[in-house]
């Protein structure tokens, strides 16, 4: 800037920018030379940390290899032991590469230069790897879910099969019906409804089985493969659409069991209701006749003890009878509450109710009347003994009479006696004085004639 003149001035700016240019080459040429230990030692721990990859990196491809060669035999018909074998060569070289994953992610994160080249490339080689099994894992599962799609469709037909069957014994256990209810004794009856309800419930179990199974392995076949899901899903939905066919089958056969059962309900209500109103009506009959005087009148004591005996027992009859009725009753009603038999029969239960709560109001007011009955037998004893004693009386005042009547007429009869007696003497002296004068004559005869 301080030369005057323009011509040398420039030709200085021109000098000194040659040679600044000249430095700077000198520059760039020197600073990589600046770095060469630091270069040299980062190579050196590059190739450190790829011998120490690859040192995991081959055992792991020849584990890889290995599981491409078991997976080259792999077919449809492969047996569950093949498959493990090969699914558990695939599982070990997948740990392996995965683990020199995770080592070359976790070095790259912190490597610059020649290192984060070098590894970059290992990770490259390592990638083909998973690649190669990703296509090992993609052939296994679709081998290994058309195993388990077969036989999740072969398991639901077996399970429809128990269906068809126990839906068959639950129709075979109408046969008794078939003939008509009515012509059923009520015994036969109970024990054929049993027989329904027990093959029913058998059917239904299975039937639910059959449901949860089929409708559990649809959302199991949804995580199949698209080909494979759609025709499982197709089977699995034509079999649980017989299942559902049984179902309204079965359905229909437990209403017909359930009216067959309210209308065997109905009748053995019916029967043991009316045999405790029966056994009833005969107690209060029986008491009946011991509160009546008039009738208690005619009546001697054995026969209302007979038949204060006859009431004990018949009330006793009556009483299980009742309650043998009402425990069948209550237990029908417990019954109807979990099964749908309809209002109708739920009414008649609670009229059998009615009439059982009425025979046992009869049965507590005959108990009420037993002191009553106890009172009219005292009377009834008292007076049976008074007459006994006053009969007795009567008889040895009558065998008194008779006694002194007989004495009487032995006194007669020994006055009678006596008189005769005394008249057989005085005739006896008589004869005896008549015959004593002839003798006395003769004699004087005798004494003349001497």
């Amino acid at each position: 800037r301080r030369f005057t003149s323009e011509r040398a001035k420039q030709q200085a700016v021109l000098e000194l920018g040659k040679l600044q240019a000249a430095l700077q080459e000198a520059q760039n040429k020197l600073t990589p030379l600046k770095t060469v230990r630091q270069d040299f030692i980062q190579k050196m721990a590059a190739q450190k940390v790829v011998q120490d990859t690859l040192e995991k990196l081959t055992p792991a491809e020849v584990d890889v290899d290995r599981a491409g060669d078991v997976t080259a035999t792999l077919t449809a018909e492969s047996s569950p032991e093949t498959l493990a074998q090969i699914e558990e060569a695939i599982t070990t070289a997948n740990d392996k590469v995965n683990t020199i994953m995770k080592f070359l992610a976790s070095k790259k994160a912190t490597a610059q230069g020649a290192m984060k080249e070098e590894l970059g490339k290992l990770e490259e080689r390592t990638r083909l790897s998973v690649t190669r099994l990703g296509e090992m894992k993609t052939q296994l599962r679709q081998v290994t879910e058309k195993a388990v799609a077969d036989a999740i469709v072969t398991e639901a037909a077996q399970k429809l099969q128990a269906v068809r069957d126990a839906v068959k014994k639950a129709s075979d256990a109408e046969g008794p019906f078939l003939m008509g209810l009515e012509d059923l004794t009520l015994q036969d009856t109970l024990e054929a409804v049993k027989a329904c309800e027990a093959a029913s419930t058998a059917a239904n179990t299975s039937l639910s089985v059959a449901r949860m199974f089929i409708a559990t392995k649809l959302v199991e076949a949804k995580r199949f493969t698209a080909e494979l899901s759609k025709t499982s899903t197709e089977k699995l939905k034509e079999l649980q659409a017989e299942v559902e066919t049984h179902l309204k089958r079965l359905s229909d056969l437990k209403k017909a069991n359930a009216e067959r059962r309210g209308t065997s309900t109905m009748r053995e209500g019916e029967r043991l209701v009316a045999l405790a109103e029966q056994l009833s009506k005969q107690v209060v009959g029986e008491v009946q006749s011991l509160l009546d005087l008039s009738k208690l009148a005619d009546m001697s004591m054995e026969d209302m003890k007979s038949t204060l005996q006859r009431a004990a027992t018949g009330r006793q009859g009556a009483s299980e009878a009742v309650s043998a009725a009402r425990k069948f009753v209550t237990n029908a009603q417990i019954e109807c509450k979990g099964k749908d038999l309809g209002t109708g029969i739920t009414v008649e239960l609670t009229k059998f109710q009615s009439r059982l709560a009425a025979t046992q109001a009869e049965l507590t007011k005959l108990r009420r009347a037993d002191g009553q009955v106890e009172q009219h037998l005292a009377a009834k004893r008292v007076t049976s003994e008074a007459s006994t004693l006053l009969s007795t009386a009567e008889q040895k005042v009558t065998l008194l009479e008779e006694k002194l009547q007989a004495l009487d007429e032995i006194s007669e009869r020994v006055k009678l006696e006596k008189e005769a007696e005394a008249k057989k003497e005085a005739e006896a002296k008589e004869e005896a004085s008549a015959k004593k004068e002839p003798d006395e004559d003769e004699e004087q005869q005798q004494q003349q004639q001497q």
